[in-house]
């Protein structure tokens, strides 16, 4: 790939908000590793009904401990910003698996236009989700659909409207060839 930056407002937005008392890269590190321990407190909570007390423990804990978490809370690396969206996604499709609702369609759907904005490996991390959602897919409510995608809109007008004003820079470079020798 190019020079790109991954696409949509979601890191710079969230890294701001540690910025508003005064600008602190202590504050900036402070918000990743609560929003890596808030994504593990999600995981815990998303997993408990179908793996137990144990099994969501042992996730929740996992990914606390993780090296990612672990040894580069310290930094604000895009990807570490992952693992919220990923947490709520994974929340949100196990909920509507259970019992498929507006709102967590709505989240779910949300969620998953959050991750490509965290890293392009996205896709692949969708392809998990409809896997855990798909008993419930059939049974979503229109408005539910129809309130992620406007979320999904909302989320992705800075970005669009900075391709418009960079006649489509980012996306070519995201996708320009490594340079060769």
């Amino acid at each position: 790939g190019g020079s790109g930056q991954v696409p949509g407002p979601f890191v710079p937005w969230t890294l701001a908000l540690s910025q508003l008392p005064g600008p602190s890269p202590e504050a900036a590190f402070a918000l990743v590793a609560l929003l890596g321990s808030l994504a593990a407190l999600t995981l815990w909570h998303a997993l408990r009904r179908p793996f137990g007390d144990f099994g969501a423990f042992a996730a929740g804990l996992a990914l606390a401990t993780s090296p990612w978490n672990v040894l580069y809370t310290v930094s604000t690396f895009t990807v570490n910003l992952g693992a919220l969206p990923i947490a709520v996604a994974v929340l949100a499709a196990l909920r509507v698996r259970q019992r498929p609702t507006a709102t967590w369609t709505a989240t779910l759907l949300v969620a998953s236009a959050l991750m490509v904005q965290v890293h392009l490996s996205a896709p692949m991390i969708w392809i998990a989700l409809a896997v855990l959602a798909a008993p419930g897919l059939r049974r979503v409510p229109w408005s539910g659909v129809a309130a992620g995608l406007a979320g999904i809109a909302i989320l992705h007008v800075p970005l669009l409207l900075s391709e418009i004003d960079s006649a489509g820079a980012n996306r070519k470079s995201l996708l320009a060839a490594p340079p060769t020798e």
